[in-house]
Formats: C-alpha cells, sequence, structure tokens
C-alpha cells in the first residue's frame, strides 16, 4: 500500500469515527433534549392551568362579595322603606332617615326617595330637589309594575352624574297603597375599589 492510498485510508476512518461519534451524540442527545421540550411543554401546561384555576377562584370571589354586598343592600333598603318616617308625610324625618342609610353604607353615593310617580321628594345629601325625577328610569318603572325591588343596568345617575348601579325598593302604605319607592345609587367607583382589593394568597 503507497502512502497516498494510507492517508486516503486514515481519513476514511476519521470520516467514520466522526461519524459514529455524532450518530452516538444525536441518539444520546435528542432523547435527552426531546424529554427537555415534553417537560417544559408539561410544566407550562400546568402553569397555565393553574393560573387559569386562581383567576377562575378570583373571579368567583369577587362575584360571591359583590352578590353578597346587592343582598345586604337590599336588606336595607327594605327596612328602610318599611319605616313609618319614610312612610311620613315629613320631609324633614324623611331625609333624616335617608342621610343614616347613606352614612351605614359605604359603597352608596346617595340615598333618595320619590313618590309613586317618580318625583323626587327626599335626599340624603340636601340638595335640591325641585324638577328631578326618576319616572323615566326603566328599574323604577320595573320597580312600579313588580311592586318589589329592581336594579338597574350600570347607569348615570342624574343626582351625582357619576355612573352608578341603581336599586329601587318600594314604599307600600298600610292599605297596601304604593307609596312611592326609596332608592340608592351604588357607585362604581367604589365598586371597583372593593373589586381591586380581592386577592389571591399574599399577593
Amino acid at each position: 500500500m503507497n502512502t497516498s492510498t494510507e492517508i486516503k485510508g486514515r481519513k476514511s476512518a476519521v470520516s467514520l469515527r466522526k461519524t459514529f461519534s455524532l450518530a452516538f451524540v444525536l441518539v444520546a442527545v435528542l432523547p435527552l433534549l426531546f424529554s427537555i421540550i415534553v417537560t417544559f411543554e408539561q410544566t407550562e401546561q400546568t402553569t397555565i392551568q393553574a393560573v387559569f384555576e386562581a383567576n377562575r377562584n378570583l373571579a368567583a370571589n369577587i362575584a360571591e362579595d359583590i352578590d353578597a354586598m346587592f343582598i345586604e343592600k337590599v336588606r336595607l333598603l327594605k327596612i328602610v322603606a318599611n319605616n313609618a318616617e319614610i312612610k311620613s308625610a315629613d320631609p324633614l324625618r324623611q331625609t333624616a332617615v335617608l342621610r343614616d342609610l347613606y352614612f351605614h353604607s359605604g359603597d352608596i353615593g346617595i340615598a333618595l326617595l320619590a313618590d309613586s310617580q317618580g318625583k323626587l321628594i327626599a335626599r340624603s345629601d340636601d340638595q335640591p330637589i325641585a324638577g328631578i325625577s326618576y319616572f323615566d328610569r326603566d328599574y323604577f318603572r320595573q320597580m312600579l309594575h313588580t311592586r318589589a325591588t329592581a336594579i338597574s343596568e350600570v347607569i348615570q345617575s342624574r343626582s351625582t352624574g357619576h355612573q352608578v348601579i341603581g336599586i329601587a325598593e318600594p314604599v307600600i302604605g298600610g292599605d297596601g297603597e304604593l307609596l312611592g319607592a326609596v332608592i340608592i345609587n351604588v357607585e362604581l367607583e367604589k365598586l371597583g375599589q372593593r373589586i381591586a382589593k380581592t386577592k389571591i394568597g399574599q399577593t
């Protein structure tokens, strides 16, 4: 065998060794790489699922908190609507009761009393009431029709100008006559502040 043939033989052997080495590396590394990718994807899916569950729990907690808040507001309204002072014809006594309702309920922007025609007859903040009517409000007319608690969509309060959810509770006289309604406006901004306080764990 001449020198040229020996050199070619050595190069072939080196090339073969490199090929086998590369094949070995691929055989050894590819499963490991695949395992890492699969593990990463599984971890990512687990993380996404955990975040989804946490968000769903948060949403459920917020919904329960808001439901509880509105249930409490309606309970208070029923008590106030049945108050003898509210059923009296004395605006000063009616205003005093509305003021107490406002101060004992931090989420509302105002407490109001309207007659059966929707005309405002008393409010908790001593501001003028002349010319203000709630008769065109859908939830007020619903309350007139059903003689039961009615809750509005998000609307702009004509008493404060803020975005609110209105609640109207019928005031029924001793003879069963509908005298009017106690109305409160739940401030959307205050509701947002309440929601913002809801946390998952420590953060």
